[in-house]
């Protein structure tokens, strides 16, 4: 399966609508931009979870990285690229966050 389609499935699963306690891409930016380090800290990790998360799968479903994020790229970086998308999409933030981050680390490091 092309990991094209599976990031595709996931976003499309996600706009949906959001069910039960899942995170949305609202509350995720609030604690991006927020100036406390707890919720800043708890938007970075979330952020790289995510990114395991994605890495980990392919492997294990025998698929190319849907992300290629260079060396030396920060964990501060990669927040402020999904707080660049979020505030461009408005329109998704009712999606939920891991879709969202998904997406914008994909847009901005996709593999070639």
């Amino acid at each position: 399966m092309n990991i094209k389609v599976v990031v595709f499935a996931l976003v499309m699963t996600a706009s949906m609508g959001v069910q039960g306690a899942w995170l949305t891409g609202g509350q995720l930016l609030e604690d991006c931009e927020s100036e406390n380090y707890f919720e800043k800290g708890s938007c970075t990790g979330y952020i790289e979870g995510v990114d395991d998360s994605a890495v980990t799968l392919a492997h294990w479903e025998g698929l190319a990285e849907p992300i290629c994020i260079p060396g030396g790229v920060t964990s501060g970086q990669l927040r402020l690229v999904v707080m660049k998308h979020l505030n461009k999409h408005p329109e998704e933030l009712h999606m939920t966050a891991s879709s969202l981050v998904l997406k914008a680390l994909f847009e901005a490091f996709p593999c070639e």
